[in-house]
């Protein structure tokens, strides 16, 4: 079963059904020779039929994989798009639901150009597949690292002004990313955009009379990159969309720093840190902050990774403040910035 994204945003339902397979629902994103149980279920011509008009598997390649499965880069409907195959666990199937449902959570998103799209998704008996739009570059962390990158600060504030509005948007709509890093950033070919992906820790939130968002969640359904993880989450307690804004805050750190907030740092390490000594990215190894005309921006750092989640804004603040420091050309020079 396939479900695909219309302009109307109404999901449109594709059912196929083959007599040779075991399975009675088929996906035409059927990804072949890639997992050995799809050998064993399905025969070379149904995958064909499968893939019918809508996949052109002579385009496909891997471009990533992991502990969650592979990603893919393929044709689809004549559009260049990514396939996320999340491999069932044999050990934790309520876990494999749980980050599934999270990856959908972007699909009923209205359109962005600061979020990465979700096209479509399919569930089978050996995976589950998510297709997104494909963005042509590299994801923010691989450019951090990469000393080549040529970029002045004002154009990082620029891309941290697209990060900011993802987030914007995800709020708007009552939804908690709660996994934001560099890796989880694309940047296209130019580095001029950007946009914010993988919503496999998202949680689906409501609204408080104090103006926070808010999600229950639990433990076993807790995941994230600990050295972004907001404290709260690491203690166990429940997410808001200040969570997002702490981890947008080390982003924005390591974005003007060009180097990772906490590094080869063991998490049970940093975790303690985090939390029992409140460590933070050091302000004063950024140079250009200690000017006074910079005030505005180490405080919105500061605030953002307060140990006071009250004390942290809301993401439309924090976009408000940035786009006030961007459009403020003289605020950096290149000898104080780069």
């Amino acid at each position: 079963m396939i479900f695909e994204k219309r302009p109307t945003q109404v999901p449109m339902i594709t059912v196929n059904q083959s007599s040779r397979c075991q399975a009675l629902i088929l996906s035409p994103l059927r990804l072949m020779r890639v997992i050995a149980e799809r050998k064993r279920l399905y025969r070379k011509k149904d995958q064909k039929f499968i893939f019918g008009n809508e996949m052109d598997e002579r385009k496909s390649c891997r471009i990533g994989e992991g502990g969650f499965g592979s990603v893919f880069r393929y044709v689809y409907n004549n559009r260049d798009v990514a396939i996320k195959q999340l491999h069932r666990s044999r050990h934790s199937p309520t876990s494999d639901f749980h980050s599934f449902c999270s990856e959908l959570n972007a699909f009923r998103l209205p359109p962005s150009p600061y979020v990465v799209q979700t096209i479509a998704f399919t569930s089978s008996k050996s995976c589950m597949q998510v297709i997104t739009e494909f963005i042509e570059g590299k994801n923010l962390q691989q450019l951090i690292n990469d000393e080549t990158w040529q970029v002045d600060i004002h154009q990082r504030l620029q891309l941290a002004l697209q990060i900011i509005s993802g987030l914007v948007h995800c709020h708007s709509h009552l939804l908690l990313h709660l996994d934001v890093k560099p890796a989880n950033i694309f940047v296209d070919a130019t580095c001029k955009k950007c946009k914010l992906s993988d919503f496999g820790c998202s949680r689906t939130a409501v609204s408080t009379e104090t103006d926070i968002l808010h999600a229950e969640i639990t433990r076993s359904s807790c995941f994230g990159t600990v050295a972004y993880k907001a404290p709260e989450l690491l203690k166990g307690l429940d997410a808001t969309d200040r969570a997002d804004i702490y981890s947008f805050s080390l982003v924005l750190w390591e974005l003007l720093a060009r180097k990772a907030a906490f590094d080869r740092v063991h998490p049970h390490v940093l975790i303690y840190g985090i939390v029992a000594r409140r460590i933070r990215p050091k302000i004063d190894e950024l140079n250009f902050l200690k000017e006074k005309k910079n005030e505005e921006l180490v405080t919105l750092l500061q605030n953002g990774w307060s140990e006071k989640l009250t004390k942290r804004p809301r993401a439309v603040s924090v976009q408000q403040i940035i786009k006030m420091i961007v459009s403020s050309k003289t605020i950096f020079s290149e000898t104080t910035g780069s």
